[in-house]
């Protein structure tokens, strides 16, 4: 049976000490991603994987991944890869004279089908998913095994009975006399119904047969076989002497069947036998698939992305967060501090001091997971912009190694890690060391670690170091490949923020967290008197520094704040003023749309006094005419000034050749007319040199010509 090794030519990344792994909490890992794989080979897959260098295999899982993390959170059709575990099946074809069975047969059938339908579609979508059709790429798509199996194998797991003549005929015969034992069978238990001889049940079966369920008192009256009695001993099992000859008729052709079953299914083995390559090959494509499907699945449950991959010895982590971490707070509603640090070749070691509990430790975990996440082909939970170098070497220092079997204590252990590096470490080397120099006199052991890691800074490996050491924090502000950071700290609360500061040292706070629980200011003088002035002073100036950034980064954030608030109120402020400005513009015109209706309604109440009082209604219909002469030739006046305008206009932006006015044939006395700019049809009734008498209705109206249109007759 194949196993569930992933390669076993491919090059891992070298690690040490042993359970190098374990410190960042690595097998935490895998476990989150075993639970999204489906299949047992997966599961194996997710268990047993571990960090790689081989740089070209590395990059196929990682594209692998971001393929399907990209079809899957995408929601796009991907074939369905689940499948039966068929790993006792291809036990079987690997032994000589082994037999599977019928239902086995149907899931190696299962598996084909479900691989072919993979590798059909990653043929189709080999251009979309390069990748992922590296998987698929060398399986030939042999359906061979589905039509062997289909001749011989049908649902739910049984051989046809067209598998063979001799199959054929036996559960033919078979058929024939179960009904005859039925019928005898029935025939038997009416007759000892009617007699009253049977229990409300009539019948049960007892080792295989069906049985008379008859009164105790009755059974030496009723003919056959007593197989049992119940517990209670009132009720006898018996087999009808009628049926006892049908029904060992009816066990031997069982039997015949159960031996022809055997044959053909051993036939079938020997047959599939033959394409154990080839179903191994589609095995091996679903448990990868699963396996890469569990790794997006993993990506999108921790909101992951493929970070860019460079060689150019650069690392930019941007928003990075330790999954585990990640999870636990979610859980408890609350938010993790994302990690952003920039290494590279001027400064590629970066030492991190501050105040114990400041978070120096998970920044140096966090930094260290993701690392051995990416070179096991998982997608990092990190912002877009991160950037990451692969390495050949992972070596860590963390915790204490204190070893009774070996009588070392936490120093010795320590020291004897550091002389592993100093001898393996190269450029190609992530180093990992915690509370560096701890474990011995501070004095004594800060210049012992201050010297290893000038030694280790020569090396030209990359590094993150966590540490209390005042002489430690100087050699990095002198030592090029160093670089100082520090963990941001409330002074006023004396509590950690979390966030990382790279660019320079941070202060234990040893003084100010003991005059912050009550210790004597005497007693905190005498302790400063004991220590070089020079540290006093230092540690003064970190703490003084630490806090002038934090009061700078509050002034930056309140800038930001107040900032943006500015410009919400700027955009809601011209947003109201052009509201207002559209709202004069619109109460203006309509004052003037108003004034113009009083003054209209003055003059028609003025008219219709008029029309009341006065009995010459020729003259006032005049005046009527006249007014709407004048008021239609305003509207006119305007038009033609619009017009003027606008010809004017596109005159200056560029000459354009006058048209000819068509020619427009003058109404004549009963033509239809309307006025210009008017939709009432009237009659024209007489022409007095320009003016023109027409009948609207029954009012007439006497109307400049200019003002009159010809309403042209529609032909039926």
């Amino acid at each position: 049976m194949e196993t569930a090794e992933i390669q076993p030519t491919i090059r891992p990344l070298r690690l040490y000490p042993q359970d190098a792994l374990q410190r960042f909490q690595f097998g935490d890992v895998l476990q989150l991603l075993e639970k999204h794989c489906m299949s047992q080979p997966a599961k194996e897959l997710a268990r047993s994987l571990v960090p790689i260098a081989d740089y070209k295999e590395l990059k196929v899982w990682l594209y692998q991944t971001q393929e399907l993390f990209s079809i899957l959170s995408n929601g796009l059709y991907f074939p369905r890869a689940e499948h039966p575990n068929i790993a006792k099946s291809l036990s079987i074809l690997h032994i000589g004279d082994a037999v599977i069975e019928a239902k086995q047969a149907l899931d190696l059938k299962s598996v084909v089908q479900t691989a072919l339908s993979i590798i059909r579609f990653l043929h189709e979508k080999q251009d979309l998913y390069p990748h992922l059709y590296q998987i698929v790429q060398t399986i030939e798509r042999n359906e061979a095994v589905i039509k062997v199996i289909d001749e011989i194998v049908e649902e739910p797991g049984e051989v046809k009975s067209s598998a063979s003549k001799v199959l054929s005929e036996t559960r033919s015969d078979l058929a024939t006399q179960r009904q005859r034992s039925a019928r005898t069978f029935l025939a038997q238990m009416r007759k000892y119904q009617k007699l009253g001889w049977l229990v409300d049940f009539n019948e049960g079966i007892y080792s295989g047969r069906r049985v008379l369920a008859v009164l105790a008192e009755y059974k030496r009256k009723v003919s056959g076989i007593v197989h049992g009695h119940s517990e209670t001993g009132k009720v006898a099992y018996i087999e009808p002497a009628s049926n006892v000859e049908l029904n060992n008729l009816v066990a031997e052709l069982e039997e015949k069947e159960r031996r022809e079953v055997y044959l053909i299914l051993k036939k079938l083995t020997a047959r599939l036998r033959v394409y154990l390559p080839d179903i191994t090959a589609f095995h091996r494509v679903l448990t990868e698939i699963d396996f890469v499907r569990a790794k997006a699945l993993l990506a999108i449950e921790l909101k992951a992305c493929l970070p860019e991959i460079n060689n150019k010895r650069t690392i930019k982590l941007r928003n990075g967060v330790h999954p585990i971490l990640w999870l636990q707070l979610q859980k408890e509603g609350k938010t993790s501090i994302p990690l952003n640090l920039d290494l590279y070749q001027d400064k590629r070691m970066l030492i991190i001091s501050g105040p114990n509990a400041g978070g120096k430790s998970i920044a140096l975990k966090t930094m260290g997971l993701l690392q051995l996440m990416l070179q096991s082909g998982l997608l990092l939970p990190v912002a877009e912009g991160t950037s990451m170098h692969l390495f050949n070497k992972f070596f860590v220092d963390i915790g204490d190694d204190q070893s009774i079997e070996y009588e070392l204590s936490t120093y010795s252990s320590r020291l004897k890690k550091m002389r592993y590096f100093l001898e393996f470490t190269d450029k190609s080397t992530f180093v990992f060391i915690d509370e560096f120099g701890t474990g011995s006199d501070p004095e004594m052991g800060g210049v012992m670690a201050e010297t290893i890691l000038e030694d280790l800074t020569e090396t030209d490996c990359f590094g993150i170091i966590t540490t209390h050491y005042t002489n430690i924090k100087l050699l990095a502000e002198s030592k090029p490949g160093l670089v100082n950071a520090s963990m941001l700290f409330d002074k006023q609360s004396l509590r950690p923020k979390f966030e990382i500061s790279i660019g320079q040292p941070g202060s234990s706070y040893t003084f100010e967290v003991a005059k912050k629980i009550g210790l004597h200011h005497t007693l905190i003088e005498r302790a400063k008197g004991k220590l070089n002035n020079k540290k006093v002073q230092l540690d003064k100036l970190l703490v003084k520094l630490q806090d002038d950034k934090n009061k700078l980064k509050e002034l930056q954030e309140q800038n930001a704040k107040e900032k943006s608030e500015a410009e919400r109120t700027k955009i809601l402020f011209t947003d109201l003023q052009n509201k207002l400005l559209e709202k004069e513009k619109a109460d203006a015109a309509k004052r003037v749309e108003t004034e113009k209706l009083l003054a209209l309604g003055v003059k028609y109440q003025k008219l219709f006094e008029d029309w009341q009082k006065n009995k010459d209604k020729k003259a006032l219909v005049t005046r009527l005419t006249t007014y709407m002469n004048n008021e239609i030739k305003k509207i006119s006046d305007k038009e033609e000034e619009k017009k003027k305008a606008l010809l004017q206009k596109r005159a200056n932006r560029k000459p354009i050749k006058p048209k000819a006015e068509p020619k427009v044939e003058p109404p004549k006395i009963g033509d239809r007319v309307k006025m210009k700019g008017g939709s009432q049809i009237g009659i024209l009734e007489e022409l007095k040199g320009s003016k023109a008498t027409v009948l609207f209705d029954t009012i007439k109206m006497t109307i400049d010509t200019q003002q009159l249109l010809k309403v042209q007759t529609v032909k039926s």
